[in-house]
């Protein structure tokens, strides 16, 4: 991947963390980066491609951390909270920022088939580590119940980090997920 392509996509991704996917155009983009509008559409002809862009390195880049959180062979516990961790991550440090799949998961009606398919496999790809931690956690938890589990961390994981990007509490977070480390 280009340097120029990767920057944008950084900065695309920045932006979409702060204002939403639909809060900036490709001029915002092309002053942001230094570039002109035209060479943001040799690498991404148009936004919805940029979408896609997106979300497959957001899927990439959080694959490879729960990967890490695997090989580190944590508990269970350890594992849910290195997750927690990484959406903290997502706020700590940063004024007005969010999750940049769940930002684009609010904006999920104004996205083509292809980004939305792209957004699917992402909270898929979430879900499913979650319940296998939730089963490592309970080895008598059933697939259906891990898979309940999962559902609810990764929405009190969004849902907490709307009110702690709100009230600029990052803290707010392990509070949330404190009930699903010790069943």
């Amino acid at each position: 991947m280009s340097d120029m392509r990767e920057q944008v996509l950084q900065v695309a991704g920045d932006l979409t963390q702060a204002r939403g996917f639909n809060g900036f155009s490709y001029i915002d983009l092309s002053d942001a980066v230094g570039i002109k509008t035209s060479s943001i559409h040799y690498y991404f002809k148009k936004k919805d491609d940029l979408a896609v862009a997106l979300i497959e390195r957001q899927r990439k880049i959080v694959g490879e951390k729960l990967a890490a959180i695997d090989t580190a062979q944590m508990s269970p516990q350890a594992s849910l909270q290195a997750l927690g961790d990484l959406f903290k991550s997502f706020i700590t440090g940063r004024q007005d920022n969010f999750c940049l799949c769940g930002m684009l998961a609010a904006e999920f009606a104004a996205m083509n088939d292809a980004a939305r398919a792209a957004l699917k496999a992402y909270f898929d790809d979430v879900r499913g580590w979650l319940a296998g931690q939730f089963v490592r956690l309970d080895p008598a938890t059933t697939p259906d119940q891990a898979q309940a589990k999962a559902l609810g961390f990764i929405g009190a994981l969004e849902g907490v980090l709307l009110i702690a990007r709100l009230e600029k509490n990052p803290a707010l977070i392990d509070q949330a997920i404190a009930p699903f480390l010790h069943p």
